[in-house]
């Protein structure tokens, strides 16, 4: 390995990471200076440090394309030395012209929003003297890959490149263990209008009380980010105060919203602080996984989550949503939007994907019949099964068939996605895997997750991808050989069966209006996004 020597007046304090490179990093155990917003509540620093950091590792497109290359050269070399050596040993083959072995590692494709990916990467925030990306890939040895930050038009339909998008590759128990660290790393910013301050405090005084209750201890929580933003909005110049952090000092940011409240703005009752409904964040959801979120028909989920939360919801119309309307606002008490910010994180999608010979499954696949979509009702899941690209050219007796399989379904329903791969595969291609188990969303009930299934029922249905039709055949083909294999039972995590899904619901009606700052917020709502580009934005209200 070379050796890079800086100069003697840099401070070093860095990691290799894949390829290397340097650039400046913000020391992690300091407060941020490079770069700040100007209303940002952070002492200077003088220090500089430096890691080993390329810019390309952020590109899981760039690493996917160099991967390609490696194997399409490995196979050129096998058929190179394949031809030569028949011709020089009349058929007789070496050992070395085996096939890429295939490694046991999976990958997990999990939902971040792209806004965010910067700050997690760069460990320029608070809460970064904790944990970081570099310090998770080290504890767990996981591959973390983060997506291009501008989508490739040419490839829209790509979905290693998507952007939102970040894989994790590694042994299952440890992508667990990093996926678990990465929600808790991910911010979240919490903000409340500067509306009904206190007599004695004056708009332009805001900062420099905030500044003094800090430096007092009044206001003490090292590991959040506080700040006051001017409005976006022409109409309604109030400004807001703004509270980030990472979801593991979920605590000290409701704790934050409270005492900021109490500090600044003046109360009938001393108990509001704590349940003022003004405080509000915001989602980024891609289009294409809104109806998995919302519900289909009349956002059914969105107004469950709604009532179990206590929190409003504002989320795109269908019609919106092919002028690129992503954004879902939440409003209400600052528990009821953490809450609701964590059921919808379960919604999101995610994927298990790995490689595996094709005797190492339950059931192997018929070479006839290599693309399987299979649609598993009783797990609410789907398992498409493909032609691995280490497969390459069948040269010798003993290459046999190797496949690629994908599992999908939403991050509340991880437990079910590991089990599914434990199904799958043979005891002996397993190695005495453990069996992986979720518990970040346990508080998702049985009922609701039996009207999630129903949704993803009626999504699939509805899908104009014939692959997208539910099918028995997973079942069909595990069954055949479930008596014959010593494989453990899999606990499945199967929530009872709902069919009438709108007799469970309040009624409600449809009205509109202009979106206007709500007077009374006492019962939750949700309300969808309606409206075009060349028109101002209303709201179709769903009244509980």
């Amino acid at each position: 390995m070379c050796e890079c020597i800086p100069s003697l007046s840099m401070p070093i304090a860095g990691y290799w990471a894949l390829r290397g490179g340097f650039t400046p990093r913000a020391n992690p155990r300091y407060p941020n200076a490079h770069f700040p917003q100007q209303d940002m509540f952070r002492q200077p620093r003088s220090e500089f440090f430096v890691s080993f950091y390329h810019r390309s590792q952020e590109s899981a497109k760039m690493f996917d394309a160099m991967k390609r290359r490696v194997e399409l050269a490995y196979e050129q070399r096998r058929k190179s030395e394949a031809n030569r050596l028949q011709k020089a040993t009349n058929g007789n083959t070496m050992q070395y012209l085996e096939r890429i072995p295939l490694s046991k590692n999976v990958t997990l494709t999990i939902e971040i929003p792209n806004a965010e990916h910067a700050g997690m990467i760069e460990r320029m925030e608070a809460w970064c003297d904790e944990d970081s990306i570099p310090q998770i890939m080290q504890d767990t040895g996981v591959l973390i890959q983060f997506p291009d930050l501008a989508p490739d038009a040419k490839n829209g339909n790509d979905y290693v490149n998507r952007v939102g998008l970040v894989t994790l590759t590694g042994p299952l128990a440890n992508v667990e263990q990093a996926r678990i660290r990465i929600r808790n790393f991910t911010p979240v910013a919490i903000s409340f209008p500067l509306k009904t301050l206190k007599p004695n405090i004056l708009m332009k005084d805001v900062k420099s009380v905030i500044d003094k209750a800090i430096a007092e201890k009044l206001i003490n929580f090292p590991n959040l980010e506080i700040m006051v933003q001017s409005s976006q909005l022409s109409k309604d110049p109030v400004p807001s105060c703004v509270v980030r952090g990472v979801p593991s000092h979920e605590g000290d940011i409701c704790n934050a919203c409270t005492a900021l409240h109490r500090l600044l703005l003046d109360t009938t009752n001393d108990n509001e602080h704590g349940s003022a409904k003004i405080f509000s964040t915001v989602m980024d959801i891609p289009a294409v996984q809104q109806l998995a979120v919302t519900g289909v028909p009349d956002g059914y989920l969105i107004r469950t989550i709604s009532l179990e939360t206590n929190a409003i919801i504002y989320f795109p119309t269908v019609a919106d949503r092919h002028f690129g309307a992503t954004v879902f606002y939440l409003y209400g008490s600052v528990h009821a939007i953490m809450k609701a910010r964590k059921y919808i994180q379960g919604l999101l999608p995610v994927r298990l994907i790995f490689d595996v010979e094709n005797n190492d499954l339950l059931s192997p696949v018929d070479a006839s019949s290599r693309e399987l979509f299979l649609r598993d009702t009783e797990r609410d899941l789907s398992v498409m099964v493909r032609k691995s690209r280490l497969e390459g050219e069948q040269l010798m007796t003993n290459d046999t068939l190797r496949n690629i399989v994908t599992i999908e379904s939403e991050e509340h329903n991880l437990t079910n996605v590991y089990a599914m791969r434990h199904q799958l595969l043979r005891n002996s291609a397993l190695e005495n895997e453990p069996l992986v188990t979720t518990k970040d969303f346990d508080f998702f009930k049985n009922d609701f997750k039996a009207r999630i299934a129903e949704n993803n029922k009626i999504i699939a249905e509805n899908s104009n991808d014939s692959l997208a039709k539910a099918s028995s055949l997973l079942y069909s083909q595990l069954n055949r050989n479930k008596q014959s294999s010593s494989l453990p039972a899999v606990p499945v995590l199967s929530p009872p069966t709902i069919n009438d899904i709108a007799s469970l619901l309040p009624p409600m009606h449809i009205c509109q209006e202009i979106l206007q700052p709500l007077a009374n917020e006492n019962a939750p709502i949700a309300l969808a996004v309606g409206g075009s580009a060349a028109s101002k934005y209303t709201f179709g209200i769903l009244v509980i």
